[in-house]
């Protein structure tokens, strides 16, 4: 089996939450949502992660995410396991086919007082970008970023995630460079760096009170702070050849699915457009 580790660890304090409850003929009743966990450390976070939820298991059983989820309450604290995994879409109003990253919960856990606020990570899978360094338009280094690829929770594609490696870990900079090369099987863990932060600017104005507009600006960056060589479940060249051609293949059949809708006048949606055909993880239906 290809290795493919994927946990994000996160404690801290339940900012908000919103649930919508809904039926499907493979789910049945399920809720689906968002919310947003604050966490302190290392730095004050806030961090929004999706979750899914079936009421029962496949043998009829009640499903104990369905009841934990339900039973949130802002303001209570929180551990959750998830994991983070990409989200592509067609954006309509681009023209163009858009990759990022969520994370998902997967587990609710029991929290302690003495437990403190954490937001760590591990992942497993293959190079598929080696480490670069980026600019800004200054020609200003904003950092180096890799990304790693694993295969999907039904094996049929590999889906990508990027991480940033912080430029003054001048050992994990040197050793990626030079070990982490296109195609080798790796395991990374670090701490995340999320937050959602406001912005207000003023609009200047001939006369009168000047133009006030808020913006919201997310930050979503997993800074890898250790790896290990992998040496079990190892990506071989032709397993990669098949899953990125299947991942390749399923960009096409957004675009072209998302041009089908509007040659035929449908209504594309933007909140959750045409989403990429991941296997679900059956443990949550």
């Amino acid at each position: 089996m290809l290795t493919r580790e994927n946990k994000i660890e996160i404690i801290g304090t339940l900012e908000s939450i919103n649930v919508i409850k809904d039926t499907s003929p493979k789910a049945g009743a399920y809720l689906r949502g968002n919310l947003v966990i604050k966490v302190s450390s290392p730095k004050t976070m806030n961090i929004p992660m999706s979750f899914f939820s079936a009421t029962q298991t496949k043998e009829g059983k009640p499903r104990k995410l369905y009841g934990q989820l339900e039973s949130l309450r802002q303001g209570q604290r929180v551990s959750i396991t998830g994991s983070v995994d990409d989200n592509k879409f067609w954006d309509p109003t681009r023209g163009q086919l858009v990759k990022g990253k969520r994370l998902n919960v997967i587990f609710i856990n029991n929290v302690s007082a003495n437990d403190v606020d954490k937001a760590e990570f591990s992942f497993s899978g293959f190079v598929k970008e080696t480490l670069k360094e980026n600019f800004n338009s200054d020609g200003v280094s904003t950092g180096y970023a890799i990304k790693l690829a694993q295969a999907d929770y039904g094996n049929n594609r590999c889906q990508t995630i990027g991480f940033i490696v912080d430029p003054k870990n001048t050992a994990a900079v040197r050793y990626i460079t030079q070990e982490y090369t296109a195609g080798k099987t790796v395991k990374v863990s670090g701490e995340l760096d999320y937050d959602i932060i406001t912005e207000t600017r003023e609009q200047a104005v001939d006369f009168g009170k000047p133009i006030v507009k808020t913006y919201q600006r997310n930050i979503s960056n997993l800074i890898i702070s250790s790896g290990v060589s992998v040496t079990e479940g190892v990506y071989e060249q032709e397993d990669i050849k098949r899953l990125l051609e299947a991942d390749a293949a399923d960009d096409r059949k957004i675009e072209t699915e998302a041009h089908a809708q509007d040659k035929s006048g449908a209504q594309v949606s933007t909140n959750k457009p045409l989403a990429s055909t991941s296997t679900t993880n059956q443990s949550l239906l």
